[in-house]
């Protein structure tokens, strides 16, 4: 990254062209400005989405511009000429973000499918990353999903259309202060990834998610004590208990 304070960075902006690649600190800056960068991408290469595609593809990618250019370079490719990239296409051969690298993993917990989740996690593991940093991802996947499933038990989220959507509706003073205190509001969250994170919860009762976040503490701890022969093997029981029936 080059200083626009460098005589460096001055010389090559008045003799030709430069272009900015930084990613805002604000959450909402960052998303329009990853959204701007994915529609030039799409008229450099042609690249076209269903109507589901280009969201799925922005919350995998991130907003990290660089890394969105290469990715849409990857799936107009892909696609073809004339083709439209959906979310098969964009889980096939688009690689996440480095801050959404468990992404797929924390999507097959939400969405309960054992058979992708351990297919997941095992490429993950297989690429190099920390089985502790993944049992953390869970967890923290977990715990939004406690607080959505709250959230929808109190009415203080709401379903909207079609059900991809979610809306948060007046809180209670105390709920109103507890959010604000947090270091990320909820409410702040795009409708559609709230959307998704509320319709990921219902597939779980309360308790289930409760139940499940302690079972991924307890592995943590067998983990980083050294009680347990194999860490992978923790890893794959532990998202299989999450990710089972109810009657199972």
């Amino acid at each position: 990254q080059v200083s626009r304070r460098l005589a460096f960075y001055k010389a090559c902006r008045s003799a030709g062209e430069t272009h900015a690649f930084t990613v805002s600190g604000k959450a909402r800056e960052a998303e329009r400005a990853a959204a701007e960068q994915l529609r030039v991408a799409e008229e450099r290469t042609g690249l076209a989405f269903d109507s589901t595609g280009r969201r799925v593809f922005l919350e995998k990618v991130g907003t990290d511009t660089r890394h969105i250019m290469v990715e849409a370079e990857k799936l107009a490719v892909y696609v073809g000429t004339g083709g439209r990239a959906g979310r098969d296409d964009v889980d096939a051969v688009v690689s996440p973000g480095r801050e959404a690298i468990g992404w797929d993993l924390w999507d097959a917990i939400g969405e309960r499918d054992t058979g992708r989740a351990v297919r997941v996690l095992r490429r993950l593991l297989f690429q190099g990353e920390s089985v502790i940093g993944l049992l953390m991802g869970v967890a923290g996947r977990l715990r939004d999903l406690i607080l959505y499933r709250e959230a929808l038990d109190q009415g203080w989220l709401r379903m909207q259309g079609d059900g991809k959507q979610a809306a948060w509706a007046a809180l209670p003073p105390e709920v109103e202060a507890a959010f604000g205190d947090m270091g990320k509001d909820p409410r702040d969250a795009h409708p559609y990834y709230s959307g998704k994170l509320a319709a990921q919860a219902r597939r779980f009762t309360l308790e289930e998610l409760k139940r499940g976040l302690n079972a991924v503490i307890q592995a943590n701890v067998a983990l980083v004590s050294h009680r347990i022969g194999s860490p992978a093997t923790v890893l794959e029981l532990t998202l299989v208990r999450l990710t089972g029936s109810r009657s199972a």
